[in-house]
């Protein structure tokens, strides 16, 4: 039996949230306009799909801690989690370095970075 980490449980979780091709197409929006974020209605301007879709969307990258979500009186906006960003670009750093399969290395960088709060 395979012990499964509560670290890299969460490392999937995060990435799972990119698995989707509109999704990852939002999050790149989103990314792009950096710390101003966009609105839905910003998003709905350049992709093409039900609000619906896009709300679900949306709710699966802040479950998946890649968005942070503002509130503005009615007003709600997108930003990217630039902390989660961070370890996403860190923990692909270690896996295209470890040509000799550092897994002790990469298991040491998973528990670090994705046990923290963000």
């Amino acid at each position: 039996m395979v012990f499964i980490s509560k670290e890299i449980q969460l490392a999937a979780k995060t990435l799972s949230g990119l698995s989707h091709e509109r999704r990852l197409a939002i999050y790149l929006l989103i990314i792009n306009k950096g710390k101003n974020g966009l609105s839905p209605r910003d998003i709905l301007k350049i992709i093409s799909i039900p609000p619906q879709t896009l709300s679900f969307h949306l709710k699966e990258l802040r479950q998946s801690n890649l968005i942070l979500q503002k509130r503005e009186g009615t007003i709600l906006t997108y930003t990217p989690n630039f902390v989660t960003l961070k370890k996403l670009r860190g923990f692909f750093v270690l896996l295209n370095n470890s040509e000799n399969h550092n897994f002790n290395k990469l298991r040491k960088f998973v528990s670090k970075e994705f046990t923290r709060k963000s």
